[in-house]
């Protein structure tokens, strides 16, 4: 086992034989055999004059052979130890000792490597929710100050085009038909950016989604309330109300996401959408009755947009599970946790 120590607390990362994930009990073991800076070796706890008087070597679960490693990291900073334990006395030879410390020392590798993954992780979360914001502040902006001065344009040609002279009327209606195809392109700006649809609930979110991509796809997609009672209700009650801005963020820029890959890859005819409430949780299912993904694309480095649904939700607690087979299209089943 891998037992990681701090000054609160006692964590059983790894283990086979013992029932518990976290020990007082084995707190002393432990922190003697850390701060020894050297391999400790008891080959029978009940002669060892400390060993002997444990709780856990005198009761259940009788530990006789006792063996600890140390783990520090490159900062010398204590992290725990490498352990072996037995019921039954037993010798090491030194070859054992020195493999035990090779893996020690990869141990603390991986537990270093970890912290850095976590630590990424946690930074692009962080980064996803600042470009959310900046997404939401930037189409703020564009609607309030660019869209409403566009319109305001607009207004005034209108008038005019009712007062000037008609050799006037023609540039005036071309000015005004370039003016609409500005207004159309900002609007669409700011639905890409952050859509305003996702102040008004999940399910309206979800279903403008699927109406937008299939106007640009000519690819059928419905929502799918046949097992789900109310599907409006559901998701727009106070099951929506629990869910915080970034989950609903997640799970519309996760829809995007995935019907971006079916319009590109699928080659399907439709697409069906199920949002129901889930234990503790949304899950979101999207199915498609495409060609569906090889084995070979599933494990591409370069699949980024399945990397970047699987980030998202992982900075959420919330999992994705991928159900495919070829010609039989693809099912994508994620679920987000409410937040507490």
């Amino acid at each position: 086992m891998l037992a990681l120590v701090n000054r609160h607390r006692h964590y059983l990362k790894s283990l086979t034989g013992l029932d518990q994930q976290d020990s007082d009990r084995l707190l002393p073991l432990c922190v003697h055999a850390a701060q020894s800076n050297d391999a400790v070796v008891v080959e029978d706890t009940l002669l060892h004059d400390w060993f002997s008087q444990h709780s856990m070597v005198t009761s259940a679960p009788y530990i006789r052979f006792f063996v600890a490693i140390p783990l520090s990291g490159a900062n010398g900073e204590l992290t725990g130890n490498l352990c072996i334990l037995d019921r039954q006395p037993r010798s090491l030879y030194n070859w054992q000792i020195e493999n035990l410390k090779i893996l020690a020392r990869q141990s603390v590798l991986l537990l270093e490597l970890g912290r850095k993954q976590n630590n990424l992780r946690a930074l692009a979360a962080h980064q996803e929710n600042i470009k959310e914001q900046e997404r939401q502040r930037i189409a703020r902006d564009l609607h309030d100050e660019l869209g409403q001065n566009l319109l305001a344009l607009k207004l005034d040609l209108t008038m005019m085009l009712e007062q000037e002279s008609a050799n006037l009327k023609l540039p005036l209606n071309d000015a005004i038909y370039n003016l609409n195809g500005v207004i159309s392109g900002v609007r669409n700006i700011i639905n890409d950016l952050r859509p305003p649809v996702l102040e008004l609930g999940l399910y309206a979110t979800v279903e403008w989604q699927l109406k937008k991509f299939e106007r640009q796809s000519q690819i059928r997609a419905v929502i799918d309330a046949s097992d789900t009672g109310n599907a409006v209700e559901v998701c727009d009650s106070a099951i929506y109300k629990s869910l915080s801005t970034m989950q609903v963020a997640t799970l519309f820029r996760i829809l995007q996401e995935a019907l971006t890959n079916i319009r590109r890859h699928a080659r399907a005819s439709n697409v069906v959408l199920r949002l129901q409430h889930l234990g503790h949780g949304i899950e979101m299912r999207i199915c498609d009755d495409g060609i569906g993904i090889s084995d070979d694309a599933l494990c591409k480095h370069q699949c980024y947009g399945l990397i970047g649904i699987r980030e998202r939700l992982r900075a959420c607690r919330g999992s994705l599970q991928i159900d495919t087979a070829a010609g039989q299209g693809t099912t994508l089943t994620i679920y987000l946790p409410l937040a507490k």
